[in-house]
C-alpha cells in the first residue's frame, strides 16, 4: 500500500516540476571497486586513451581489463593510463561487460583507492532510465504508475548529476543509485512510457529532488 500511495503522489507531483530541454549524458559504474572486468562486442571496438590521444581498433571478439601499477591494462597491453574509452561505430552492436549489454560507451578508469577499477557506462540519461524503469516496476501495472515512476527515476538521476564527478561518475548501478542492468532489463511497452514523460521531473526551489523510491 505504501508503494501505491507513493506512486499516486508523484502523479500530483509532476505538475509541481519542470520539464529539461534536452537529455544530458549520465555516467553510471556499472562495475566499482574490482580489480578485472571483461568487455565484448559483435562489432569492431575503439579503444580510446584520453590522456594520450592514443587510437586503436579491436576486431570483435572479448577483451579483458585490468587494474595493475595504478593504470588501466588491455590484457597483456599497458598503455600506462588510468583511463581507457571504449566506443563502437553509429548504430553498431552494443558492447556488454560482464555478459550484460548497455546502451551507449565505455571509460574504464582507475577508482580512487588507486588501486581497483571502475567501469563506466555513458549514454543519455533518458536512454538509461530505460533500464531503471523497466526494473523497477512490472511492465503490467497501470500505464500512469509506470509514468510517475519513470518521473521519480529521472527526478533522481537529475539530482544526483555531477555530485560525483571527482570520482569519474554520476551513481553507481546498484541500490546505492538506482538498479540498472542495461538492455536486459529494458522492455518496450515501457520505453514508450518513459519516452511520453520526456524531460519531466520534480523539483523543489528549482532543484530536481532526490525521489529516492522505497
Amino acid at each position: 500500500m505504501k508503494k501505491l500511495l507513493l506512486l499516486v503522489a508523484w502523479v500530483f507531483c509532476i505538475n509541481c516540476g519542470i520539464v529539461m530541454a534536452s537529455s544530458p549524458d549520465i555516467a553510471v559504474a556499472v562495475v566499482h571497486g574490482q580489480f578485472a572486468a571483461e568487455l565484448s562486442c559483435e562489432d569492431e571496438l575503439m579503444v580510446r586513451v584520453p590522456d594520450t590521444g592514443e587510437e586503436m581498433v579491436l576486431k570483435p571478439d572479448r577483451y579483458f581489463v585490468n587494474a595493475e601499477g595504478g593504470t588501466v591494462n588491455l590484457g597483456a597491453q599497458k598503455f600506462g593510463a588510468k583511463t581507457l574509452r571504449f566506443v563502437v561505430k553509429e548504430n553498431g552492436k552494443p558492447i556488454e561487460v560482464n555478459k550484460k549489454a548497455y546502451r551507449g560507451s565505455f571509460e574504464v578508469r582507475i577508482s580512487a583507492d588507486g588501486k581497483t577499477l571502475d567501469v563506466v557506462n555513458v549514454l543519455p540519461l533518458e536512454q538509461y532510465l530505460y533500464s531503471v524503469v523497466g526494473e523497477e516496476i512490472p511492465v503490467i501495472f497501470p500505464d500512469e504508475a509506470i509514468k510517475a515512476q519513470a518521473v521519480a527515476a529521472r527526478s533522481l538521476a537529475y539530482n544526483r548529476l555531477g555530485n560525483r564527478s571527482r570520482l569519474g561518475y554520476d551513481l553507481k548501478a546498484s541500490e546505492e543509485g538506482q538498479d540498472y542492468y542495461g538492455l536486459t532489463t529494458e522492455k518496450q511497452a515501457i520505453n514508450k512510457l518513459v519516452d511520453v514523460t520526456a524531460g519531466m521531473v520534480v523539483t523543489y526551489n528549482g532543484q530536481p529532488i532526490e525521489a529516492v523510491y522505497h
